[in-house]
């Protein structure tokens, strides 16, 4: 969920598919519609929600069958929801198909790992992880933020943010924390929080109870 009740689901099928689609359950008749297609065909592959509401996609497989290691696609690709646009980015080192991991870390990298793990396939168990830095990790110096009062906020309260850079935020996203499997992960989401400059940082404001659709996945297809 890349926006509240705003999903893309992303490659799949046997043969593995390139094509993405998109729906808005904010709508009256929620509906799946084509965004842009991958510039590789996919299967077994992971999506990762980023804090911009931006998908990066790693790993999977472009050939036919269950996890086939001879069609591994290494390139890593990162859809943009304001164009609906994929743009092709680094590439990964070994092979992730069936059973890779990747998730969001909390300095704003994503960790990419495993692969294999399954006796019925030819797939080699890769007991090693990667480390992806996005490319908003090279826009410059990142916010420092020093603390944040109260420790924990409930629907509709306020968290009062030290920061020294409260002036040049733009824009203040909430986002879940991952739990991938099998190439799924069904509760990724990001909520953006309104926000406002104060002495010594910024004010953020939870979003209010019931304003937020309840989780859907942004997530792979087999």
């Amino acid at each position: 969920m890349y926006e509240p009740g705003k999903i893309v689901y992303a490659g799949g099928g046997d043969p593995p598919t390139n094509t993405a689609e998109i729906i808005d359950l904010n709508s009256a008749s929620p509906t799946w519609t084509y965004t842009g297609s991958m510039a590789h065909a996919r299967r077994q592959m992971n999506a990762t929600l980023l804090p911009t509401g931006d998908v990066l996609v790693t790993g999977g497989t472009a050939d036919t069958g269950f996890s086939n290691p001879a069609g591994a696609v290494y390139t890593a690709e990162l859809w943009s929801p304001a164009t609906g646009r994929w743009t092709s980015l680094a590439r990964n080192a070994v092979i992730r198909i069936y059973h890779q991991t990747s998730l969001l870390l909390p300095d704003g990298r994503v960790l990419n790992s495993g692969s294999g793990g399954a006796p019925s396939i030819a797939a080699v168990d890769e007991l090693n992880y990667e480390l992806y830095s996005p490319p908003y990790l090279f826009n410059g110096p990142r916010p420092a933020i020093s603390g944040a009062i109260p420790a924990s906020v409930a629907y509709g309260q306020t968290l009062a943010v030290a920061t020294p850079d409260g002036a040049v935020i733009t824009k203040v996203t909430l986002i879940r924390l991952g739990s991938v499997t099998h190439a799924i992960d069904m509760s990724q989401r990001l909520v953006r929080l309104g926000f406002s400059q104060a002495t010594g940082g910024s004010r953020l404001r939870s979003p209010r109870a019931g304003r937020s659709p309840h989780p859907a996945p942004t997530c792979s297809s087999w």
